[in-house]
């Protein structure tokens, strides 16, 4: 495995945990099999069609999945709103305490 396939593997996999996927819901929304995730997660290269897939369902730059300080942006307004999702579903558990 080279560095940008471990770099990109990386990427994709923090990227599906941001958005608390597991490596099946990737697939689906891409239209792939769970091992092609599994495979990439792994290292394994895939194709550009693919990584512009990726960078839609993560809305990201296709570029920044080579980020090799993993410095993926991301779309803000999901960022934002999960953010408040958090925030909300703290404010719930501490008031029932």
């Amino acid at each position: 495995m080279t560095e940008i396939e471990q770099i990109l593997g990386n990427n994709i996999r923090r990227l599906r945990l941001y958005y608390d996927w597991t490596q099946t819901e990737l697939a689906d929304l891409i239209g792939v099999k769970q091992a092609s995730v599994q495979r990439w997660e792994a290292g394994g290269w895939l194709s550009a069609e693919n990584v512009t897939s990726l960078a839609k369902v993560f809305k990201c730059d296709p570029c920044s999945l080579f980020a090799r300080d993993g410095a993926v942006t991301i779309d803000k307004e999901r960022q934002d709103r999960t953010a408040k999702e958090i925030l909300k579903n703290l404010k719930d558990v501490l008031k029932d305490i």
